[in-house]
């Protein structure tokens, strides 16, 4: 009789394999389960959302609750021949703003939207082209609003603020609430220069400083009587008591 063992042979069925493969499974849900799995991490959005529960489906004025600040805004879809003397004037006072810039105006002189940017204001969204944003159908808005982010972002080389000032000053519900469902604020303005009528500086003025009040956002344009009146409007704001800050900064920031 020889000593070899003979070997042996299991046959498994697959309803047996599978069977096991399934308590196996079944254990390792239970393992895990019991020591928890890591949390997904989120990415922040590149802008944090506005304290003070400042809604996205009614159009900005002002922002009161920032108290003793003014905003200066400026609203660019041409003007480029006066623009670095503004940014020339803001730098020699330590002032920031936001400027609201076209996308068509970001294509043709990328290198002043970087210029601006460098100099630490806020590149805001002012739509593609200059176009009515209340008559324009659904897609043609969602490209004013949206499709200036990636060119804005492009030419100016930052993450524009999620703020739209429509062209024209032009909105009803349905553009601040698509707006809204892009991620944007629709800003509009409390004081408003008009100095795309070209008055004199000292009307330009007269137009901000003693009408100034708490959050008040200012309406201005790269024109030559508002560079010549931007000194006056900083000294009396100031003045008053006024901190001038960008617009999205004073938007998340409460009184000093």
């Amino acid at each position: 009789m020889s000593g070899r063992r003979g070997l042996r042979v299991f046959v498994v069925t697959r309803r047996e394999l599978l069977a096991a493969v399934l308590a196996a499974a079944f254990l390792t849900g239970l393992c895990l389960g019991a020591l928890g799995t890591p949390a997904r991490r989120v990415s922040a959005p590149p802008h944090s959302g506005p304290g003070y529960g400042i809604p996205r489906d009614q159009p900005v004025r002002e922002v009161p609750s920032a108290g003793k600040a003014v905003a200066l805004t400026v609203n660019v879809d041409w003007g480029n021949e006066e623009l670095v003397q503004m940014l020339d004037v803001l730098d020699q006072h330590g002032v920031k703003a936001t400027f609201f810039l076209t996308g068509r105006w970001a294509k043709l002189f990328p290198e002043l939207a970087r210029e601006i940017a460098a100099r630490g204001h806020e590149i805001g969204n002012h739509g593609l082209s200059h176009a009515h944003p209340t008559q324009l159908g659904r897609d043609a808005l969602v490209e004013l609003i949206q499709g200036n982010v990636p060119v804005l972002r492009e030419a100016a080389g930052v993450e524009p603020v999620p703020l739209f000032a429509p062209p024209y000053g032009e909105q009803d519900a349905r553009v601040v609430r698509t707006a809204a469902e892009l991620g944007h604020w629709t800003t509009l303005w409390t004081l408003d220069t008009i100095d795309w009528q070209e008055p004199p500086p000292e009307t330009i003025v007269e137009r901000v400083v003693p009408r100034a009040r708490d959050g008040a956002i200012v309406l201005m344009h790269p024109k030559p009587q508002t560079v010549a009146a931007l000194p006056r409007i900083i000294a009396g704001l100031r003045e008053k008591g006024y901190r001038l800050v960008p617009l999205w900064q004073m938007m998340q920031s409460g009184p000093a």
